[in-house]
């Protein structure tokens, strides 16, 4: 009797220490595999002044953006080209030293987004060229488009603090 005691003892140990390596494994596994929320980036004070700067100058270019409807409606293709190659020039310098103050997980978005605008003046500048109003004006939404999107990756300046 005793050893039928001591056996069934034995057995509950056992399955015991079973369903406590069990329930481990399992909160492991929901432990590692719960998403927390990554820590917002960190500028540095240099930084966040070039970041101000350089979207400041952006922010004022989006102005001169808008008076593109105007030209192209009115078939004025010199002024366009002028727009273009004039204060529209520096556009994707600005918009590249933006990204270049970027945390790495932003950069290279916005790094594709510098190309895809400079790629669309590019494109308009084509359409100015040939006299094609249809070809400018889908331009220009294309690039509203992007402009806009590069410009919502710019972080706020509470971000920045």
């Amino acid at each position: 009797m005793q050893t039928e005691l001591f056996t069934q003892r034995s057995y509950s140990q056992r399955y015991r220490s079973i369903f406590s390596f069990c329930l481990a494994i399992i909160m492991l596994l929901v432990v590692g595999c719960s998403s927390a929320q990554p820590a917002p980036p960190v500028y540095s004070p240099d930084k966040a002044d070039l970041i101000r700067e350089y979207s400041s100058g952006l922010k004022e270019l989006r102005t001169r953006v808008d008076e593109l409807p105007a030209l192209i409606a009115d078939e004025n293709w010199p002024d366009v080209e002028n727009l273009i190659h004039g204060p529209l020039g520096e556009l994707r310098f600005r918009m590249l030293n933006v990204a270049r103050n970027l945390p790495a997980e932003l950069e290279s978005k916005a790094r594709s987004l510098s190309k895809d605008v400079f790629q669309t003046l590019v494109e308009i500048d084509a359409s100015a060229q040939v006299r094609n109003e249809s070809k400018a004006v889908e331009g220009y939404n294309a690039l509203i488009d992007k402009y806009e999107e590069f410009i919502e990756l710019i972080p706020s300046d509470e971000a920045m603090s």
